[in-house]
This record gives structure tokens, sequence and C-alpha cells, in this order.
């Protein structure tokens, strides 16, 4: 899903903090040379090489990518992937670069980081209908969990995600099995409803016509875009087709 050719060139940046020395990756994107992201931005207002625009992403916690011009030296941000949705404007001699890990903390290929978020997670599907269970055993098998949504940050990735892709509506880690009307995260954090707004929320009344929801009365959380909102919904736990895997690099 992602637009992303990589060069052999890895850019390899080392920080010191105190004594400990931290080494950071960075892969050079062939598809995205002369391009940069039309919005989410953030501008670095001085003339900079590319080594030091990469050190300033390092030090940048939300930073995932760096798009350098080494003939003006603009130095630009960018907080999240780039993917086949992502909108991009044509801006001759730009390269852009990803950045891999931090320290040793580095995803599965494949696997989608967030970085501020520090979650790698990967949305996994089936042929054949399968139980909220099953999805979680699949999980822990790959070392990970039903991906958790408990902050403001994980919701605007996760849904940058979704406008940025082809997903499609999937069961992540929240329900109210355990008491009715309590929605609870698979960590044990309860559900916040201030990061998704009263249009992004719709519990214990299901839309059947919504793609990807199968029954009335469920008690499994699910997200998805539906009429160009970024919902988290109830649905079906014994019956799911798409599920997210998601762990702590």
């Amino acid at each position: 899903m992602k637009l992303w050719t990589v060069f052999s060139l890895i850019i390899i940046i080392t920080l010191c903090k105190g004594n400990l020395k931290m080494t950071f990756e960075y892969s050079e994107s062939k598809t995205l040379q002369n391009k940069i992201p039309a919005f989410g931005t953030i501008f670095v207002d001085s003339t900079v090489s590319l080594t030091t625009c990469a050190s300033i992403c390092v030090q940048r916690k939300p930073c995932q990518m760096v798009f350098y011009n080494a003939e003006t030296r603009i130095c630009i941000l960018y907080d999240f992937l780039v993917w086949n949705g992502t909108l991009m404007e044509v801006s001759f001699g730009y390269r852009a670069l990803r950045l891999l890990n931090e320290g040793n903390a580095k995803c599965r290929d494949v696997e989608v980081w967030n970085r501020a978020g520090e979650t790698c997670f990967k949305q996994y599907s089936s042929g054949t209908w399968i139980s909220n269970i099953e999805a979680k055993n699949h999980c822990n098998l790959m070392q990970s969990s039903l991906l958790v949504i408990d902050t403001k940050q994980k919701h605007t990735f996760a849904e940058k995600y979704y406008r940025s892709t082809s997903a499609a509506p999937a069961l992540v880690g929240l329900s109210d099995i355990a008491s009715e009307g309590s929605w609870i995260w698979e960590n044990g954090q309860p559900f916040d409803s201030s990061h998704w707004g009263a249009e992004g929320i719709d519990f214990n009344n299901v839309d059947i016509t919504r793609p990807g929801v199968f029954s009335f009365n469920a008690d499994c959380g699910w997200i998805g875009i539906y009429q160009n909102i970024f919902m988290i919904w109830d649905n079906s736990c014994p019956k799911t087709s798409h599920w997210f895997c998601a762990y702590n690099p």
C-alpha cells in the first residue's frame, strides 16, 4: 500500500545522549523523489545539511520522514508515513527519507511504525469468519495484541492511515464484554470519547448498512471510514474478517 521503492542508500545518524550512543537509520525513496506531502508538513526555517536535517527529525519525537533539497538546503519534517493515498505535490530537487528505527526499536517488514505512539501495527484478514478470540490468538502468536487507540495521537495516526490507504473496517482491542456499556481497551484503559468526537462514535446504535457491520447486538470495537468520518463502533465478536495487531518495538 505504500509508495515506497527504497534505494540501497542508508543514512546512519549517531547521537550521544549522556554516555549512551543511539543509532538511527533512514532509507531513501526513489518513488518519492521530487515530491513533498501537500499537507501535514513542518518546515525547518534554516539552511542545514542532510545529516543535520535527519538529526533534527530524530530529536523531534513525532517526525518519521525527511524531505530535503540539497540546492536550497530546505529541510521538511513529516510526522506520518507516505502511503498511496497521501496527497503529494511535485517539488523538484527533493529527496525523501524514512526513519527506519530508533536505537534498537524497529518494526518488522510491512508493519506501520507510529513513532510518537511507540507502536508497530498491521492489519490482517481472514478468508473465513473467525472470532475475536481467534484474532487475539493470532496477535499473540505474532508477539503482539489487538490494536489499542487510547490517545489522541494514536487516533490521529490511525485516521491518517485509513484516509491514505484502502484499509477495510477492522476489529481493534476494545470491548464491553465484561460489563455492558463499559468500553475497555485491551490494556485496561477505559474508552475516552474525547478523542473521537460525537460523530466518530456509534455504540449500541449500529447501522447494518455500514461496510463490515454484521449484527445489532455486538460487544467488540471496530474502526473504519464511514460517510467520510473516521469512526469506532460496536460490532460482532464471534464474526471477524479483519483485525489489527500491534506491539511496542
